[in-house]
């Protein structure tokens, strides 16, 4: 059979019960290292003749494997969204998505607030949505709660978390899960004014300029790897509200744009340095 029939057959057996996911994996990470051979041998790849993007060996082997079963049985490239609030930054992506500037498609959209806005957005679009309960603590998920994202996430086979107003900090088995495959927007040029109402902080401090910030997530509170920013000047005659309102326009800008390049394969890390391939 051919490597596309194998790839078809094993993606089938794991949307349809009969074969295990491993295999798949299996598969996906003996495809992955025939790609690189053929690169360091200086072959042109039989993979990327077919219209497949390009492999980046620096990026997490999660999404260059992901990125080759994508390219045998044509599967966009899927996003997993976690929100608290209204979702203008999910309806920004997701309008995106629509207009073609992302190749991906919205996997899943789940919340932490029963009835938060960004549910009925997605709702609204035929998205799968679901609100999970969070548990007893405030500022976090409980174990159980964590395991129960972490297994509608895996389930959906999510290639990139996107946090989109997500109010709660995410440690342990998420995290470990989704190592270097979880994204956030920050309202500040950080490494300024991490922490919440950033725009407030930034108003406080005096700054001429704010902005905004794609970082990918790590331990600490808005700490990952700089992804994007943007730039938001600061007005004399700005209030909270009215430099916080600015600042949410440009996040509807530059997220889009940074979930694009992650989906096309255009995003690297080295370090804590974050690489656009052109």
């Amino acid at each position: 059979m051919s490597r596309r029939g194998r790839v078809e057959e094993a993606d089938l057996g794991c949307r349809t019960g009969v074969a295990p996911v491993s295999g798949i994996r299996n598969y996906a990470i003996e495809v992955y290292l025939e790609l690189q051979l053929e690169a360091r041998r200086g072959e042109p790849s039989k993979i990327m003749e077919t219209g497949g993007l390009p492999v980046l060996p620096r990026f997490k082997l999660v999404l260059a494997v992901r990125s080759v079963i994508q390219t045998a049985v044509s599967n966009p490239f899927q996003l997993g969204v976690l929100g608290s609030g209204k979702g203008s930054n999910f309806v920004a992506i997701a309008e995106a998505i629509a207009a073609g500037k992302i190749p991906a498609e919205v996997a899943v959209v789940l919340s932490d607030v029963e009835h938060a806005g960004i549910l009925s957005h997605a709702r609204d679009r035929k998205l799968p949505a679901q609100f999970i309960p969070p548990g007893k603590f405030r500022t976090k998920l409980d174990e159980e709660s964590e395991r129960a994202f972490v297994s509608v996430m895996q389930s959906a086979q999510v290639d990139l978390v996107v946090l989109a107003g997500f109010m709660r900090v995410l440690k342990g088995e998420f995290l470990r899960a989704f190592e270097g495959r979880i994204v956030n927007i920050h309202p500040s040029l950080l490494p300024s004014f991490p922490g919440l109402e950033a725009w407030k902080q930034a108003l406080d401090h005096g700054v001429k300029v704010t902005g905004c910030t794609v970082h990918f997530v790590d331990a600490g509170v808005d700490s990952g790897p700089i992804i994007g920013q943007q730039t938001v000047p600061v007005l004399d005659t700005d209030t909270p509200e009215t430099l916080h309102q600015r600042i949410h326009a440009a996040e509807h800008e530059l997220y889009p744009k940074c979930v694009a390049a992650i989906a096309r394969g255009q995003i690297s890390v080295q370090g804590r340095k974050v690489i656009w391939k052109s």
